[in-house]
Formats: structure tokens, sequence, C-alpha cells
């Protein structure tokens, strides 16, 4: 990501864009732990930072598929009683 994004923006965007930012910013993580790895990269400050932001865009985008949800499209639950049944003896 080249600009840091605010809580925010990020709730103001359309799930695809935000999809679309995860998996860069994926993509920047998985090269900053190589450099860290490889010790090129000294910033492992940052590197945490950034595992953190993409926490919170990944919580984001969770919260706007559930709310995009509708209640009839929603699977019905059932009890765990009613599946189990007792060994037979």
């Amino acid at each position: 990501m080249s600009t840091t994004l605010t809580i925010g923006d990020l709730r103001n965007m359309q799930t695809a864009d935000l999809l679309r930012e995860i998996r860069s910013h994926r993509m920047t993580l998985r090269k900053m732990r190589l450099g860290i790895h490889m010790k090129k990269e000294k910033d492992t400050a940052k590197y945490r930072r950034e595992k953190r932001t993409l926490a919170r865009m990944l919580t984001i985008f969770t919260a706007l598929q559930s709310r995009s949800k509708t209640p009839s499209t929603a699977l019905p639950t059932q009890s765990r009683s009613s599946t189990i049944s007792a060994p037979q003896s």
C-alpha cells in the first residue's frame, strides 16, 4: 500500500476494492517477512504495524460481509443435541 488508509476510508470502500487492498497488503507482508528472515529488513516494528493494519482490514471486511447477508439467505442453525445420537449398547 502506498498510502495509509484510515478506518473510515476502509469502511467506505466497496467490498471488491477492500479485497484488492487486502491481497496487496498480504503480498507486502510476505515480502517483509522474507526480508526480515534474510536479514535484509531491519525495521521489524514496521512489520508488526503492517500486520495490525491487515488485521483491521480483515475485521472490516468480515463486518461488511456479515452486514450484506440477509436473514432469508442465512442457513438455519440446528442444535447439537438433535444431530448427535447416543451410542447403542
